[in-house]
């Protein structure tokens, strides 16, 4: 019986090895784009940030590319500048200076709060307004640590970002379209085949407990 390698046409490994680099580049600009438009609970988006802060190097540039396109024009016009500016603050600073996490964990942080206040400049600054800068930036901080410390191939890892992702994806939705439900769902039916029932028990709490942070009308 002939293997798979001998009975591919010559070339063909060629012609699909030229598109693989392409391919996970637009998959890292993808989940950027998601993670850029997602939001918890109406009031905070840490998603994206989070995201450039753990990304490894080789996807930095499309995953911040996706984060902005997410970013810009699906969140809220004032906020979104202070996130774009915060984003572009974070990959200047790892495509230059490389620090380690923890240092352009708390750059993001400053520059976030700061770009917030000037933001908040032009609304009302009131208690309420620093508690959400303070929160949002904190917020960016636990995601990028927590993407950064869970990398997606392992299990664990894989379970925070398919959560991470299915949030995101479900703050895109609107009436019957339900984008995280529905990821979540497939998620679930294909680790249902191939996993354990206590896996499939763990990640499907996960996934539903972070829709339903993304969408109070999905708590029950």
């Amino acid at each position: 019986m002939q293997s798979v390698e001998q009975r591919v046409p010559a070339g063909a490994h060629g012609r699909w090895g030229r598109w693989t680099p392409w391919a996970w580049q637009l998959a890292g600009a993808g989940v950027g784009f998601l993670l850029g438009a997602g939001r918890v609970a109406g009031a905070l988006a840490p998603f994206g940030l989070g995201y450039l802060l753990a990304c490894s190097p080789g996807y930095l540039v499309a995953g911040g590319l996706g984060v902005l396109a997410g970013t810009l024009p699906l969140q809220p016009p004032l906020e979104a500048l202070s996130l774009a500016g915060a984003a572009v603050l974070v990959l200047a600073l790892r495509l230059t200076l490389r620090p380690g996490f923890w240092p352009r964990a708390l750059a993001c942080w400053a520059g976030l709060t700061l770009m917030g206040l000037g933001v908040g400049a032009v609304q009302e600054l009131g208690p309420g307004r620093m508690a959400g800068i303070l929160a949002q930036g904190a917020a960016v901080v636990l995601a990028g640590w927590g993407m950064d410390k869970l990398p997606p191939q392992t299990d664990g890892g894989g379970c925070l970002w398919l959560s991470l992702v299915a949030a995101s994806a479900q703050t895109l939705g609107s009436g019957a379209f339900q984008p995280g439900v529905i990821l979540a769902g497939a998620a679930l039916l294909q680790l249902a085949r191939q996993g354990s029932a206590g896996q499939v028990a763990v990640v499907g709490c996960c996934v539903s407990g972070a829709i339903a942070l993304a969408d109070p009308g999905w708590s029950y």
